[in-house]
């Protein structure tokens, strides 16, 4: 980095939270831009290797890869992250990992087809696309945002759901787990 990228840090890292831009809504916009959510972010880059938690050091390189351009170090303290932190999709994502929750509870099980139940189709896995997927949450009253919810469980570079994430996500307890 130039020497005046290293000033310009360091000013904003001492600026007061008030003053400076939230680099944790920075980092969720590029996350949705280039990934189109943070959900599926988080293993494409930022948790390459599945384990489900990096160390801060990890994580902050892998924003600068994902092309998060802003201060490292202002996002470690708008994330409340020192030198030994661990970060987990649960500390980026909150919101995300709500609105699958929300969905779980209230229209997973709904979910249909003209083969039945999408959670206990066992026998073979086919793939959604958004057009269906939004009538299907439609069809079980979903009141949540289909679009956000195709965006955070649909498979990365494919635009399809897979109906086997969605009994994956029935079926495990922790809804983190599910994603990751």
């Amino acid at each position: 980095r130039s020497h005046a990228e290293r000033v310009a840090e360091v000013c904003a890292a001492s600026q007061r939270p008030e003053e400076r831009p939230n680099m944790h809504q920075k980092l969720l916009k590029v996350l949705d831009r280039r990934f189109k959510s943070p959900v599926r972010a988080w293993p494409t880059v930022l948790d390459p290797k599945a384990k489900g938690k990096v160390t801060r050091d990890q994580f902050l390189l892998s924003c600068s890869v994902a092309g998060f351009t802003g201060s490292s170090t202002a996002l470690a303290n708008d994330l409340k992250l020192n030198a030994s932190s661990s970060v987990r999709l649960r500390d980026i994502a909150p919101e995300a990992i709500k609105e699958v929750t929300g969905f779980k509870i209230g229209a997973l099980e709904q979910l249909k087809d003209k083969h039945g139940p999408i959670i206990k189709q066992t026998e073979k896995t086919r793939r959604l696309t958004e057009e269906q997927f939004k009538e299907m949450c439609k069809e079980a009253r979903f009141r949540g945002s289909p679009q956000r919810l195709f965006e955070h469980l649909s498979l990365p570079g494919h635009d399809k759901l897979s109906t086997k994430t969605l009994r994956v996500l029935n079926e495990l307890q922790s809804d983190e787990k599910a994603l990751v």
